[in-house]
């Protein structure tokens, strides 16, 4: 099993990265959270640090911005800036989780153990597609027994199928035999 830094457990996928081609993105950038400080990548420090409110977390974010004066002399304008001002750079919410779940994500122990998670998956799919999710019946123990059939069918339909190809493997050796 895999732990989060809180004891609890991690079985989720690396966090997106939406950057466009061609373009300097959050990564790019070296932000220090506990100092509260962020240099661009050619290496000049954020003129201003200020906070705004993001409707869709319910939180205010800190947004580190470059003035345009700066960015007007920089290398990088064409990668970084879209617009004639400076560039300003929004962290998440949860910017500290992101990088420490994407750094996480690095350790080829944690990709081993999500790629074997995808291995019950498919059963999953299936005891939610033959109805896993809402009891057909009124009680607790008829929607167990409901969820035990189902899990028994998607189980013997797992066999079945493993039965079927150990047997083509063997018509194919004994064929491959005569």
């Amino acid at each position: 099993m895999v732990y989060g830094s809180t004891g609890t457990v991690v079985l989720a996928p690396p966090p997106p990265t939406v950057e466009r081609a061609g373009r300097l993105g959050r990564r790019d950038f070296v932000i220090d959270l506990d100092a509260m400080t962020a240099v661009c990548p050619a290496g000049r420090a954020a003129g201003r640090l200020r906070y705004s409110w993001v409707k869709e977390h319910g939180v205010k974010v800190p947004i580190f911005a470059w003035d345009r004066q700066s960015c007007a002399e920089c290398s990088k304008r064409q990668a970084c800036v879209d617009g004639q001002g400076g560039r300003a750079l929004l962290l998440h919410p949860f910017e500290r989780e992101l990088r420490q779940a994407r750094e996480t994500w690095q350790k080829p122990q944690v990709r081993a153990h999500y790629r074997s998670r995808s291995q019950c998956e498919p059963l999953v799919h299936q005891v939610v597609r033959y109805g896993g999710r809402q009891a057909r019946s009124v009680g607790l123990g008829r929607a167990q027994w409901q969820a035990h059939l189902i899990a028994l069918r998607c189980n013997l339909s797992v066999f079945a199928e493993q039965a079927l190809r150990l047997d083509a493997a063997a018509a194919r050796a004994t064929a491959q035999a005569a």
